[in-house]
């Protein structure tokens, strides 16, 4: 396992911050009166008739065909982004200090965490953008996954970069 997660770390999830970088500049393309935050407003709709707005100008922009690209860039981006983090929390796990090693755990937990709720929101987006018909109960939930979503993105990625900063730090000093 700790072969796997070090030739892959690096890798993965550097490949991952990659994809996501590239979304969020490609995001701009998406933004419109009815959705200035772009994606982000149609992940957090919350009704049917919000999504069908945002859809409806997205369709009037000419944009449909790129919101669905960007969408199934997501799939792989949660895919590769969450088992980089996954391989980094393992890594973690194997280090000898006790604190480094609850990073780790705290990593593949929030990686999971962070795969399963993108996972539920993005499918459901997906649904909805690919039927041109909004749910209320997919964008509910879709809305409903976006925090923890966020904190278990911002854990993986504080986590690890904390700790390799600080190793960097440590052994200048």
């Amino acid at each position: 396992m700790k072969d796997f997660a070090l030739k892959n770390f690096i890798r993965l999830w550097l490949l991952g911050i990659l994809l996501l970088i590239a979304m969020i500049f490609g995001n701009l393309l998406l933004i419109t009166d009815i959705s200035p935050m772009a994606m982000s407003d149609h992940q957090s709709a919350g009704s049917a008739a919000r999504i069908d707005e945002i859809q409806w100008a997205w369709a009037a922009a000419n944009l449909i065909l790129y919101a669905k690209i960007s969408m199934v860039i997501d799939l792989f981006f949660i895919a590769i982004y969450s088992l980089g983090s996954i391989c980094g929390g393992i890594l973690l796990r194997y280090d000898a200090r006790l604190f480094v090693r609850r990073i780790g755990a705290l990593v593949i937990a929030a990686a999971t965490i962070f795969f399963v709720t993108d996972y539920i929101e993005t499918i459901a987006q997906i649904i909805q953008l690919f039927s041109m018909h909004g749910s209320d109960a997919l964008s509910s939930a879709a809305a409903a996954v976006g925090s923890a979503k966020n904190i278990a993105f911002l854990i993986t990625f504080l986590g690890l970069v904390g700790t390799i900063l600080w190793d960097k730090i440590k052994k200048k000093a």
